[in-house]
């Protein structure tokens, strides 16, 4: 199974129920950090890629008579990546976090 890439893995997953290779399917797709969603019958992968993240930093001064203040503001943009075995491919979806 190790040889195989995700989209076979998918396949002997989603094609195979009750058999030993839908097992072993889904246990090398964990290995490879994929999640099963049971709810939504597919698979997530959190987008580990530093390129795909981005961090946002703003910084304001303002100054007043004893001195200078300081806000930050920070937030980040993280994605995820979801099988949809319907149009059998891997969608990337954006979440932002405040």
């Amino acid at each position: 199974m190790k040889q195989f890439p995700d989209k076979v893995l998918f396949y002997i997953f989603y094609n195979m129920p009750h058999d030993k290779s839908q097992l072993s399917a889904s246990n090398e797709l964990q290995s490879r950090s994929w999640i099963y969603i049971g709810d939504m019958v597919k698979w997530i992968k959190i987008n580990s890629s530093k390129k795909e993240q981005q961090h946002f930093t703003i910084k304001k001064n303002s100054k007043n008579v004893k001195g200078q203040k300081n806000l930050k503001i920070e937030s980040s943009s993280y994605s995820i990546i979801i099988f949809n075995p319907k149009l059998w491919k891997e969608e990337q979806v954006y979440l932002q976090e405040d």
